[in-house]
C-alpha cells in the first residue's frame, strides 16, 4: 500500500474516532452562543470608541509633521523639482580597476606557487604608486589583511593608518572609500572603542552618495550592530540617526516617483502619501512617504516624513496603559495589511509588534490623506470578558474529556505511524537521488576525456595527462560508492558489532594512516592518550575497520578546513561507562545552529571555504552512522580559541583481552 493511500484511510479513521466528541460540544456551544455574542458586541462597541481615539492620534501627528523622529525639512521649486544638494564621490575608474585586476591575479599565482616574498614585494610595489590613488589603497588595504592574518597586527595597523592618512580620495569599484573601511578595521583592532565607532557612524552616513551606495549604507550598519553590542542601549538612537539619513537619500530616488508631479500642480491638500525607495542593502525598509508642502514666494518648503514613523508617533500620542487597563492594544495598518507600527500588551506586561486579529478588534479608516492607514483597536483580553460564558461550557465539556482524549490518542498513533512511514520513504527517495546526482559528475568527466581521445586528435603528453585524469575520476567514484554501501550498511544495522576491540590500537591506527596526508598539507597531528589506564581496558564493541575510518574521517574532515599552524588534536579518554575520543582543529569553527546539520547525508556549509575543498558531503554522515551503529553518538561543539572539536562517543565493553585490535 502507497504511503498516500495509508495517509487516506488514518484521516478517515481519526475522523471517525473525533466525530462523536464533536457532536457532543456542538451542543454545548450552541446554548452559549447567544449569550457570547451579546458580550462580544458591547466589547467590539468598546474597540470602536478607542480605535476613533487612535484616528485623531494620527490626525494631530500629521498636523505636527515636523515633530515625527526622522522628519526632514527640504526646498522644492515652483515647478516640483527637489533642491537637494547630496555628496557626489568618483568611483574607481576602468584603468585603476584594470591595474588592481591585474595586480589580484598575479599576487594569487604567487601565492599558489610558494613564493610569498615575492607576492608581499609586489603589493609593496603598489602601494607605491603615487598615480594612481585606487591602486596604492587597493594594495594597502592587502597588505594590511595578509599581516594581519600572518599575526602582525603592528604592521597591519600601520598600513591601515597610511590607508587613513595618505589616501582619503580613494574609493573602490562599489564608491565605498578605502579610508573610512580602514578606519572600520583598526577600531576593530582596538576593541572597538564606542566614541570610536560613533564618530565612524556619523562619517559613513555623511559620506554616503545617493540610494545606490549600497557598499557605504552596509558598513555603516555593521558599525552600528558593534556600537549596540558595547552598549545596548543605544539601538533605538542609532536607528533614528540612520532614518534621518535615509531620508533625503530616498527622496532623491522616490521624487520623481509622483511627488514633483504633485508639487506642480500646487500641491493640492497641502500633503499626500507617496512610494518611498529603499535605500538599505538588500532594498529592504522600502514604504511609504508622507510629504506635506506649503508654497511660498521661492517655491515650496516641504515636510517629509516615512509613514512608518509617523505611525510609530500616533502611537507614542496614546494612552497605552489606559487601552492595557481596558483589555486593548492600538496597530496601525498599511494598505498592504502589513503593520505599520502598534504594541501588543501580554501577560508579563511586555508589548510587541503584531498583527491584530480581526474577529476581536474594532477598524477605522486614517484622516486625509492617511486613508490607506486603518486604526486597529485590538483586543488581547477578550478571553477575561468572556470568563463567565466559559464556565457553563467547562461542565459540559467535562464529560467528554475522556472520550476526546482516547479519540485524540488513537488518532494520533495512526498519524504518527503513518507520517513515520512516510518519513522513512522520502529519505529513501531523497537518499538514491543524492547518490544519483553525485555519481553524474565523475561519470561525466571520464565520458568527456573518452570522447577526445576517441577523436585522436589529441597528441601524446594530453593523452598522458587524460589519462591521469581518468584514473583520478576513477577512484573519486570508487570512493563514492564505497562511501554510499558503507553508510547504507551502517545505516541498516546490517554491521552490527559484535566483539569487543580495543580502541587505543584503533586510534592509533587511524593517526598513523592519516599522518602522511597532514605532513602534505602541513599539519602536525598530536596524540594524547590516558595515562592512567591500562590500553585494553578502553575497550568498544564495534567493527575496528569501520572505527578506524570514522576517526581517520574526522582527523582527515580537521585537515581540510582547520589551520596549518595550530595543527590537529586528537585525545582519547573515559568519562564513566563511555568512551570518548575527540579530534580537534583550529578552523574558522561551525555556526551553532549547523552543528546537528553538518552529520545530514550530503549536507555541507554553505560558505565559500567549504564549497572550495573536495568532498561528497558523506563522511560526517558515515561517521555518526558507524557511531551509531556501535551504540554511541558523534556530536560537534566549538573549541575554546577558535575551532571546531568533533567527539564520538563509544560505549564501553568488558573483555579479558582485546589483543586482535592492536
Amino acid at each position: 500500500m502507497t504511503p498516500f493511500g495509508t495517509s487516506r484511510r488514518s484521516i478517515a479513521l481519526a475522523a471517525l474516532f473525533a466525530a462523536p466528541v464533536l457532536l457532543v460540544g456542538a451542543f454545548g456551544l450552541a446554548g452559549l452562543e447567544n449569550d457570547a455574542q451579546r458580550a462580544r458586541s458591547r466589547y467590539l462597541e468598546q474597540a470602536g470608541v478607542l480605535a476613533r481615539a487612535g484616528v485623531d492620534a494620527l490626525a494631530e501627528t500629521v498636523a505636527d509633521l515636523g515633530e515625527v523622529p526622522g522628519a526632514t525639512e527640504v526646498r522644492a521649486s515652483s515647478d516640483g523639482a527637489l533642491l537637494l544638494d547630496l555628496p557626489v564621490h568618483p568611483r574607481a575608474d576602468a584603468v585603476d580597476l584594470q591595474v588592481c585586476e591585474v595586480a589580484s591575479r598575479e599576487v594569487d599565482a604567487l601565492d599558489r606557487e610558494g613564493r610569498t616574498a615575492e607576492a608581499d614585494a609586489r603589493l609593496e610595489e603598489l602601494a607605491q604608486r603615487g598615480d594612481r590613488a585606487v591602486v596604492a589603497a587597493f594594495a594597502t588595504t592587502w597588505i594590511a589583511a595578509r599581516e594581519r592574518a600572518r599575526g602582525d597586527e603592528d604592521a597591519a595597523r600601520r598600513a591601515l593608518e597610511r590607508v587613513v592618512t595618505e589616501m582619503e580620495g580613494a574609493r573602490d569599484e562599489r564608491g565605498l572609500s578605502y579610508a573610512l573601511a580602514a578606519r572600520a578595521t583598526l577600531a576593530e583592532l582596538d576593541g572597538d572603542p564606542p566614541d570610536v565607532l560613533d564618530a565612524l557612524h556619523r562619517d559613513l552616513l555623511a559620506d554616503r552618495g545617493g540610494a545606490n551606495d549600497t557598499a557605504t549604507t552596509a558598513l555603516a550598519d555593521r558599525v552600528a550592530q558593534r556600537i549596540v553590542a558595547k552598549e545596548p542601549t543605544r539601538a533605538r538612537e542609532l536607528r533614528e540617526r540612520r532614518a534621518a539619513s535615509d531620508a533625503p537619500l530616498a527622496l532623491t530616488a522616490s521624487w520623481s516617483l509622483g511627488v514633483s508631479d504633485w508639487l506642480a500642480r500646487g500641491a493640492p491638500g497641502g500633503s499626500a502619501v507617496f512610494d518611498l525607495v529603499s535605500v538599505a542593502p538588500g532594498g529592504e525598509g522600502a514604504g511609504r512617504l508622507l510629504v506635506a508642502a506649503a508654497r511660498d514666494d521661492e517655491g515650496f518648503a516641504c515636510t517629509v516624513a516615512p509613514l512608518r514613523a509617523v505611525a510609530s508617533r500616533a502611537t507614542e500620542r496614546l494612552d497605552v496603559e489606559g487601552w492595557r487597563a481596558l483589555g486593548f492594544a492600538p496597530v496601525f495598518l498599511g494598505d498592504d495589511g502589513g503593520v505599520l507600527a502598534g504594541v501588543d500588551a501580554r501577560d508579563d506586561g511586555s508589548s510587541e509588534t503584531r498583527s491584530p486579529d480581526p474577529e476581536r478588534s474594532a477598524t477605522r479608516r486614517g484622516p486625509t490623506p492617511l486613508e490607506e492607514v486603518a486604526v486597529v483597536a485590538r483586543g488581547v483580553d477578550l478571553e477575561g470578558f468572556l470568563a463567565g460564558e466559559r464556565a457553563r461550557l467547562r461542565v459540559l465539556a467535562s464529560f467528554g474529556a475522556a472520550a476526546l482524549l482516547a479519540s485524540l490518542a488513537a488518532a494520533f498513533a495512526i498519524v504518527r505511524g503513518v507520517r513515520r512511514e512516510q518519513v522513512r520513504a522520502r529519505e529513501r527517495e531523497g537518499f538514491v537521488a543524492a547518490v544519483t546526482h553525485e555519481l553524474k559528475a565523475p561519470l561525466a568527466s571520464i565520458r568527456l576525456l573518452a570522447e577526445l581521445l576517441e577523436g585522436g586528435d589529441v597528441d601524446a603528453e594530453r593523452v598522458k595527462d587524460f589519462g591521469r585524469r581518468t584514473v583520478r575520476e576513477s577512484d573519486r567514484l570508487a570512493r563514492l560508492v564505497d562511501s554510499v554501501l558503507r553508510f547504507a550498511r551502517a545505516r541498516e544495522g546490517r554491521d552490527a558489532p559484535v566483539e569487543a576491540h580495543d580502541l587505543v590500537g584503533a586510534v592509533r591506527a587511524a593517526v598513523e594512516a592519516t599522518r602522511p596526508l597532514a605532513t602534505d598539507r602541513g599539519f602536525d597531528v598530536r596524540l594524547a592518550m590516558p595515562s592512567e589506564e591500562p590500553d585494553d581496558a578502553l575497550a568498544v564493541r564495534c567493527d575496528r575497520d569501520a572505527i578506524v575510518s570514522a576517526i581517520s574521517e574526522l582527523i582527515d574532515n580537521a585537515t581540510k578546513y582547520g589551520a596549518p599552524e595550530r595543527g590537529v588534536d586528537v585525545a582519547l579518554r573515559s568519562d564513566g561507562a563511555r568512551a570518548l575520543v575527540e579530534v580537534a582543529d583550529g578552523g574558522p569553527g561551525v555556526p551553532e545552529a549547523e552543528r546537528e546539520r553538518v552529520f545530514e547525508p550530503f549536507r555541507r556549509l554553505g560558505d565559500e571555504l567549504v564549497r572550495e575543498r573536495a568532498g561528497i558531503g558523506l563522511g560526517l554522515a558515515l561517521v555518526r552512522a558507524v557511531a551509531e551503529s556501535c551504540g554511541g553518538g558523534a556530536t560537534c561543539s566549538a573549541r575554546e580559541g577558535g575551532g571546531s572539536v568533533f567527539t564520538l562517543e563509544l560505549p564501553l565493553a568488558t573483555i579479558d583481552a582485546a589483543r586482535n585490535g592492536r
